[in-house]
């Protein structure tokens, strides 16, 4: 009784605009029965898929009122046509039948008689005339709000509509904002607190404090971002909110990076005492780090830039706006920044506060001295992977290439999809929602299996001999293969209906629904009319059956007269051409019960083998399926392509670009790029062992490490072939890159990003913790293990 009054109450809800007006929903409610120009007609019931809709001929909605005489006779009538759904008795308002998979849960039946039902479904069906969807939208929210408040004694509820996943997941993305901007504030002040120097008196810390640095050095790149941004978006390429997630994170870990390597280097001058003018340091360090940052922002920029070959959008789009971000972030570094930096130089040359320059400090110059991140590296760390001991280096790359290896071997477990639930908050009400839809519904989504002429300039003759084999009489026919493939391992169920086939076989033979005026066998007698002593049978001519479908489609059920008129069930099938001819029509499957992103899959795919199937045996025609979800995972049929591809692609820029900014060194091109190699492979399978899911948002990701991977690599690289000129012996040379950059690639990469990444745990979003903390966090610390152990050690080694 309270899921028939929850029913009522859905089916009188209301509106209320601002102007006083109301949306009701029998305004935009589906109507089969409706004027054929609009599909509204406020005297048309309206199609509520619910058990109480079952035999509305005879209780016409009296279910549990307590003057009826059927009172005690509801449970009957359910059961009744639980089994019977499609017997004309037990049709709805709508003059339609109401499928017991779709309405009842995972019932129970004893001795062919409903015995347990765990779960009872209402569907209100909203019409699909663009004309109502504003108004639409507008119900929909408020039977968000009607049901969200709703108290319920005696059942469980649980809700969704169209609207609700996307406001889900729009919520979900402005309640997660407040965590990017927090994980972007904390990189910030990281940088800005860490580039400077804690001495002693504690009061010429604001003569050594590198604030304005870190501010320009982090304003550059959100600049960049916003210029990348800009810029195409005046040629029409959308930012996405991928883009705006992950390009400022690559462009963060790039252009941090050189601002810790520029003002290290810097540091490190200043600390020698050789170069007194400020220009002429600079000078000097341009020429010891510039070719290394030339080397990884062009590298990354034509990567990227390559990358937007792909035709998968989000990884088109990713790509374009990394590759200008990161080229115009390089060239505001190489002028406005290296200007503040300038600036900042004379200024602590002048004894004068950071920010504050008017006030100078009028304590003495303290005597540098070495950071803990700078000391760790080159007292600590280098010494250890350097030990001289013959078995360190070996055993150090041995270590790594078996790790890559054990990640190569498990990428083909790489499962592919996106959960609906990863997208929704914590707390959404959807999630429920879809627990419930895979414990207690039958079926799924209803398959389309749309079908026209393969010659796409003319009409289909839908009654030639031929034709009709090809639809729904030979044993390859669309109907024949669609019964074959109702089984589980297709992922459909049920029957499909097919109006070719009711108009044949059921409406055209009987004498009660095909009849015609006695004066005039071109004028259609309705199962309602009212003159139908005055109608005869339609005379059997071929040559009229195309108009005779016309009828039947328009035809309305009756108990009285004809039950099979298709208006309700078939009536939108079919598609005319203006002068009258069929277009294309379709039958319909419904797909089993869709629980994982592999389910939906695999689904459509079994759709798009079926309609192959008829394609291949059915010359005449072309099939092919549709479903309201399979846009969303169509990008499984080529993503697995799309990945080898764009890393590839990726792969052989970074090689050529290096090959040529190092002067043609083949060989550390081939070191570079074996690095690289790895730490893609290593992200795959890590991928695997953390059950990251292949899609669009980590093919990005994995994109974005290839960036990130060279961010790592290229300096260090850059930095072992200076040294390997200068000492002539590989170890050596290898222990000094390590020392002198490595610091910067650990404060400027490896600790900032670490430091806001963290962050993302608070994300309400699974989404974002799973897509963005652990990929973002897996790439990182691959890339510093490598950066940091492996290249060092592989480099002494050629």
């Amino acid at each position: 009784k309270e899921v028939y009054s929850l029913q009522k109450a859905v089916e009188h809800l209301k509106y209320v605009n601002n102007d006083g007006s109301n949306i009701s929903y029998p305004e935009i409610c589906y109507k089969p029965l409706g004027a054929e120009a609009t599909g509204q007609d406020p005297a048309a019931p309206c199609v509520v898929m619910s058990p109480f809709s079952w035999g509305y001929e005879k209780n016409q909605g009296r279910f549990f009122n307590a003057t009826s005489p059927d009172r005690l006779d509801y449970l009957m009538t359910i059961k009744k046509c639980s089994l019977l759904n499609m017997s004309p008795e037990c049709f709805g308002s709508f003059k339609g039948p109401v499928a017991t998979d779709v309405v009842l849960g995972k019932t129970e039946t004893r001795d062919d008689v409903l015995s347990s039902v765990p779960a009872i479904v209402l569907i209100f069906l909203i019409s699909g005339n663009s004309s109502l969807l504003e108004e639409a939208l507008l119900w929909e929210l408020e039977f968000t709000n009607y049901m969200k408040s709703a108290k319920f004694e005696h059942i469980k509820c649980s809700f969704s509509s169209g609207r609700a996943l996307e406001d889900e997941i729009d919520r979900a993305s402005h309640a997660d904002i407040m965590i990017i901007l927090i994980s972007y504030l904390l990189m910030f002040l990281y940088v800005t607190c860490s580039l400077g120097t804690i001495t002693r008196p504690l009061s010429f810390c604001a003569v050594k404090a590198k604030v304005l640095v870190g501010f320009t050095g982090v304003a550059l790149v959100l600049v960049s971002v916003i210029c990348s941004l800009g810029v195409l978006a005046y040629f029409k390429v959308p930012a996405t909110l991928v883009v705006i997630e992950v390009v400022p994170f690559l462009t963060l870990a790039v252009g941090i990076d050189n601002v810790y390597i520029i003002v290290q280097s810097l540091q490190r001058k200043m600390s020698e005492g050789k170069d007194k003018d400020c220009k002429d340091l600079l000078k000097s360090v341009l020429e010891n780090v510039g070719p290394s940052m030339l080397l990884s922002s062009t590298t990354q920029t034509v990567a990227f830039s390559l990358g937007g070959l792909s035709t998968m959008p989000a990884v088109r789009n990713f790509a374009l706006n990394a590759a200008l971000a990161v080229f115009i972030d390089f060239l505001l570094q190489m002028s406005i920044f290296l200007v503040v930096l300038i600036i900042d130089t004379n200024r602590e040359a002048a004894v004068r506060w950071d920010c504050f320059c008017c006030i100078k400090s009028t304590a003495s110059a303290p005597q540098p001295k070495t950071g803990f991140i700078k000391y760790f590296i080159e007292s600590m760390w280098s010494k250890v992977l350097f030990y001289p001991n013959r078995f360190v280096k070996p055993l150090v790359t041995a270590v790594f290439f078996v790790f890559t290896l054990v990640c190569g071997m498990l990428i083909p477990d790489l499962r592919m999809g996106l959960d609906e639930t990863m997208a929704l908050p914590i707390d959404s009400f959807l999630k429920p929602y879809l627990n419930d839809v895979f414990d207690y519904l039958n079926v799924g989504p209803a398959a389309y299996f749309v079908f026209r002429n393969k010659n796409t300039t003319k009409s289909i003759d839908a009654f030639s001999r031929e034709t009709e084999d090809q639809l729904i009489y030979s044993n390859n026919s669309l109907l024949s293969v669609m019964r074959r493939y109702s089984t589980d391992d297709a992922y459909m169920t049920g029957q499909p209906t097919a109006w070719l086939k009711a108009f044949e076989t059921d409406w055209l033979p009987d004498f009660k629904c095909c009849q015609v005026l006695k004066s005039s066998d071109e004028e259609f007698c309705s199962s309602f009319s009212n003159n139908r002593i005055d109608c005869k049978e339609c005379p059997l001519k071929d040559a009229r059956k195309l108009e005779e479908l016309k009828w039947f489609l328009t035809d309305i059920p009756n108990i009285k007269g004809c039950v099979y008129g298709g208006k309700p069930l078939y009536g939108t099938t079919v598609n005319f051409t203006g002068d009258g001819f069929i277009r294309s029509g379709y039958f319909t499957l419904s797909h089993s019960r869709l629980a994982k992103s592999e389910d939906f899959i695999s689904s459509r795919r079994s759709a798009l083998q079926l309609a192959e199937y008829v394609n291949r045996h059915n010359p005449n025609i072309t099939v092919f399926p549709y479903s309201a979800y399979y846009h969303f995972y169509e990008q499984y049929d080529t993503i697995v392509h799309e990945t080898a591809t764009n890393v590839a692609i990726c792969l052989a820029a970074v090689f050529v670009m290096s090959a040529i900014l190092l002067g043609l060194n083949i060989k550390a091109a081939s070191v570079l790029l074996t690095c690289v190699f790895m730490i893609v492979v290593d992200m795959l399978g890590v991928m695997v062992m953390a059950d990251i899911p292949l899609n669009a948002i980590s093919l990005v990701n994995i994109i974005m490490s290839t960036g990130i991977s060279v961010e790592f690599s290229a300096h260090i690289t850059k930095s072992f072939l200076k040294y390997r000129n200068e000492v002539r012996v590989p170890t050596l040379a290898a222990y000094k890159a390590l020392s002198r950059t490595g610091p910067a690639v650990l404060s400027g990469i490896t600790l900032t990003k670490i430091v806001g990444i963290f962050v993302l745990v608070f994300a309400r979003s699974k989404l974002f913790q799973v897509f963005y903390f652990r990929m973002f966090l897996s790439v990182i610390l691959l890339g510093a293990c490598h950066s940091l152990i492996f290249l060092p050690v592989f480099l002494a080694l050629i």
